[in-house]
């Protein structure tokens, strides 16, 4: 599998290609925000709504917390659920 990792601060006008341009070789796309004033965490959440299996979205979070959320969405793209 194959991942990237975005960090995520006020960057709405250029967020939602990048995102999809990754998504589209990439088995899952982590967008972590560090403390945007403008419309791109909500942007973020957006495409994460619309592509669940691709794109995670964390809000300012640690290490540990980031690979609780990439263990999970690695497991239920493999089906494990539970």
């Amino acid at each position: 599998m194959s991942h990237t990792l975005g960090l995520v601060r006020d960057e709405a006008d250029a967020l939602e290609s990048s995102i999809c341009h990754a998504a589209s070789f990439c088995d899952n796309v982590i967008d972590m925000d560090q403390g945007s004033s403008n419309d791109s965490w909500a942007i973020v959440e957006a495409l994460a709504a619309e592509l669940p299996s691709k794109v995670i979205a964390c809000e300012r979070t640690t290490g540990a917390l980031l690979e609780i959320a990439l263990g999970e969405q690695c497991l239920a793209s493999e089906g494990v659920t539970g």
